[in-house]
């Protein structure tokens, strides 16, 4: 499970990367995207999968907070990429 945390306003989100048999997949990218309904997404940061399938993507505020219109903490969802071909889109829970 991908787990966003706020820290001091920077946020955090860990996860773990898996195939269908819950294998940890490595050196898989991994791209955080912030979602908003009336402008552009906004790219948060990116990481590649460790050898247990694991990653790291820290951002701050200002990440997310770039069109203005921002009131809450961000609408955070990851894509999933193995080289160039996508593996899969998911919304974050925010903790």
């Amino acid at each position: 499970m991908t787990m966003a945390k706020r820290i001091n306003p920077d946020y955090t989100l860990t996860g773990r990367i898996t195939d269908s048999k819950g294998t940890p997949l490595a050196g898989i990218s991994v791209l955080a995207f912030d979602k908003d309904p009336k402008s552009p997404d906004d790219p948060l940061g990116k990481a590649l999968t460790d050898a247990e399938g694991k990653y790291v993507i820290q951002f701050v505020d200002d990440a997310f907070r770039k069109h203005g219109v921002e009131r809450t903490g961000p609408d955070v969802y990851i894509r999933v990429y193995d080289g160039d071909m996508l593996l899969g889109e998911s919304p974050i829970k925010h903790n």
